[in-house]
């Protein structure tokens, strides 16, 4: 009887145990993942801003790549759709966007030096070309009056694409 109960407890510490692994595992992960998203926006909190005449490669590159880097985190669901919904609305002002039909629809707050040299200057990021190009039959032009709802269902749509589509 006792030694039933002894390994009754041994068989209950082990999945204890492994439970405990498993647990330890995921909560380090996700530290991982915090801790790269955190010194990701410290990266952009040390550029400078980018507006939509500015023309430095070397800043519109360094942006490019955490932007890159952003969407990986994102495709994987690291964070939640409104943050991403949220950071795309916000890289609406510097990235271009593009509809089926290869016209920009961002294109009164997007960097308008990237715009003029997208093909160069994104050609190393395939994920961004990729992810901001809807592939959507309607006509997405914003007008003048509702430009700030308009963007934000812009974005809700590319971020509803990062999280369905499974294409990097």
């Amino acid at each position: 009887m006792k030694s039933d109960l002894f390994l009754l407890g041994a068989e209950v510490l082990k999945y204890f145990g492994f439970f405990y692994v498993i647990r330890a595992f995921l909560v380090s992960r996700n530290l991982m993942y915090a801790s790269t998203m955190h010194q990701s926006l410290a990266a952009k909190r040390k550029l400078p801003i980018i507006t939509k005449s500015c023309t430095d490669c070397s800043t519109i590159d360094k942006y490019l790549y955490l932007i890159d880097m952003d969407i990986f985190f994102f495709k994987h669901n690291y964070l939640p759709q409104d943050l991403i919904d949220e950071w795309i609305l916000q890289t609406l002002h510097v990235i271009p966007a593009f509809d089926s039909h290869g016209r920009c629809i961002n294109f009164e707050i997007c960097n308008s030096y990237l715009f003029e040299n997208y093909d160069q200057l994104i050609k190393q990021y395939p994920k961004i070309k990729y992810y901001f190009t809807l592939k959507t039959k309607e006509k997405l032009k914003p007008n003048s009056k509702n430009q700030v709802e308009s963007y934000y269902s812009l974005s809700k749509l590319l971020g509803s694409k990062l999280r369905k589509e499974e294409a990097f």
